[in-house]
C-alpha cells in the first residue's frame, strides 16, 4: 500500500525554472528480518546528468548517495551504511574520500573492529 510522503522534498513549477519531485513511499513486508520501504520519486533528466548518474545503475547510485548522506549526518553507523549501500568498507571509504566527506571512525569503532578480528 503506497503512502504519500507529507514532507517537502522540493517544489516549484517547471515554468518558473524549478524542479518538481514527487515521492511515493511503499511499505513492503518481506521474509527478511528487516522490513523495507520502496521509495520512488521523479528526477528530472537534467539533474541526473548534472549529478553524473548513469541511467543503467541510477537506482543503486541514488541508494549509495542517500546512504552516504545518512552516514555523513550521523544517522547510520559505518557498518549499517556499508550494508545498505552494498559496499565494502574500503569501497565506502573511497567513495567518501572522492566526495570530500570525512570519515567518522571513532575509538569505539576501532575497538569493535579489533574485537571482530580477535574472533576470526
Amino acid at each position: 500500500m503506497a503512502m504519500p510522503y507529507n514532507g517537502s522534498i522540493g517544489s516549484s513549477n517547471a515554468a518558473a525554472g524549478g524542479c518538481h519531485a514527487a515521492l511515493l513511499i511503499e511499505k513492503k513486508t518481506l521474509s527478511t528480518p528487516m522490513n523495507t520501504l520502496n521509495v520512488h520519486f521523479d528526477l528530472p533528466k537534467i539533474v541526473a546528468l548534472q549529478a553524473g548518474l548513469n541511467a543503467d545503475s541510477i537506482s543503486q547510485d541514488v541508494k549509495q548517495m542517500f546512504t552516504i548522506f545518512l552516514y555523513e549526518h550521523q544517522r547510520l553507523s559505518l557498518s549499517k551504511a556499508c550494508e545498505l549501500a552494498g559496499m565494502s568498507q574500503w569501497d565506502f571509504f573511497e567513495m567518501n574520500r572522492q566526495l570530500g566527506i570525512p570519515m567518522q571512525y571513532t575509538r569505539n569503532d576501532l575497538a569493535a573492529d579489533m574485537e571482530k578480528l580477535r574472533n576470526v
